[in-house]
């Protein structure tokens, strides 16, 4: 099957095809995608495991790295997460102490669409939205691995 060229007019039967071809290859994808995270499992738990034996050799050397006789280096270093459990509280001594750069500027999309719906009438000072369409196709209820 060819895949169509901006301006080419589809007719029903190419419509059909296209919605039929478009479901096949997104369940061979998804097919792919089950597969690879399956393998990708397998090799992160054997990264882990590696990982495990790697850091309690430091622990056990009192050591913060080691280069091996192959030339590889692997060391030990501290991941910190920082996270509140009173956002409000956290948010409010950021902007008491001048440290609103503690702070992410990020919006949460499915609450604020809530909102917006909630209240239409409510203008947000310097919201901007960007919105774009996007192509979702279901099978229909007759097909049967078409």
């Amino acid at each position: 099957m060819t895949i169509p060229t901006e301006g080419d007019v589809l007719s029903p039967d190419k419509l059909t095809k296209l919605a039929k071809v478009y479901i096949r290859i997104r369940e061979k994808r998804a097919d792919m995608k089950k597969e690879f995270d399956i393998e990708l499992d397998k090799l992160s738990s054997k990264m882990d495991a590696i990982s495990s034996a790697l850091d309690k050799h430091c622990v056990s050397n009192g050591v913060k790295s080691v280069k091996t006789q192959g030339g590889e280096t692997f060391y030990r270093k501290v991941n910190t997460r920082y996270f509140s459990n009173n956002w409000e509280a956290f948010c409010k001594y950021a902007i008491e102490n001048d440290a609103a750069g503690l702070i992410q500027q990020r919006i949460s999309t499915k609450n604020l669409k809530e909102y917006l719906e909630q209240n239409k009438d409510v203008v947000i000072p310097s919201l901007q939205a960007d919105s774009s369409y996007s192509i979702s196709v279901r099978k229909g209820k007759g097909d049967i691995n078409e």
